[in-house]
């Protein structure tokens, strides 16, 4: 049923159904004491606020497993295939599709907890939606194999098929946008503030990772950034990046520095 989309090019299966299932039986753990504590032989000592905080705990506990349970029968068997003209989610219940030529946006949201060192307790967590230009989406998340290259492959699709559009658009003097970030002629604005390109430094990336990153955009002559919207809020940042090194380009000539 894919043939339209020609060659696949990789595959990604979902594989976290066994930490789900895991985590599952986890939060059952404490269930056993809240019994103990909950039929304890002299209630009257026990307040109100006490058998509230016990009844939510018990909740938690019985909640919890259910909602990590039901996402792994859901999710099990799970895979994104990749296609050369194409991407396809296949999950249990349902199967999506997006062609490249339909994308109209990528937002990344990549995060990991603060702390001294890598490891299980600090995951890197992705979370990466898709949409089509009619409102279709696909979020692809961290429990599937390989998920930094199925992103790279994302970024280049997204950069092959939205760039051409945007410098189209900037050029016959249109705003393109970017989520909370715009450009048009005269600048780069966020809310209703403009920095003028004369006045721009650079814009990159906060640390240079997309971890935990920002997009910062720095005005000359300014220590403190003009602007720095986390990346898991801006649309198509990749785009955006190319967008304004193209730009540069053209201004300075290809010999610039």
């Amino acid at each position: 049923m894919d043939l339209d989309l020609g060659p696949q090019t990789s595959e990604h299966a979902w594989q976290a159904t066994t930490g789900l299932v895991v985590s599952g039986f986890f939060f059952l753990l404490p269930l056993p004491v809240i019994a103990v504590l909950a039929s304890r032989e002299d209630p009257a000592r026990w307040g109100a606020v006490e058998y509230t905080g016990l009844v939510i705990m018990g909740f938690v506990c019985l909640g919890l497993p259910i909602v990590f349970w039901t996402t792994a029968y859901r999710r099990s068997g799970s895979r994104v295939l990749v296609f050369l003209k194409g991407i396809v989610y296949q999950e249990r219940f349902r199967t999506r599709r997006i062609t490249w030529d339909e994308v109209a946006s990528l937002r990344s949201r990549v995060t990991q907890r603060d702390g001294p060192t890598d490891g299980p307790y600090r995951p890197i967590m992705h979370e990466h939606t898709l949409t089509s230009r009619s409102g279709e989406k696909m979020m692809l998340t961290h429990g599937l194999s390989d998920i930094w290259g199925l992103l790279a492959v994302l970024e280049q699709k997204v950069v092959e098929t939205l760039l051409p559009i945007a410098i189209a658009d900037y050029r016959a003097g249109d705003a393109v946008a970017f989520g909370p970030l715009s450009v048009n002629m005269l600048g780069i604005s966020k809310g209703g503030a403009l920095l003028p390109w004369e006045e721009l430094d650079h814009v990159h990336i906060s640390g240079d990772s997309v971890v935990n990153g920002s997009l910062v955009v720095r005005k000359r002559d300014k220590t403190l950034p003009w602007a720095a919207v986390d990346l898991g809020k801006v649309d198509n940042y990749r785009v955006l990046l190319e967008l304004l090194r193209k730009r540069r380009e053209a201004e300075l000539g290809p010999d610039a520095k």
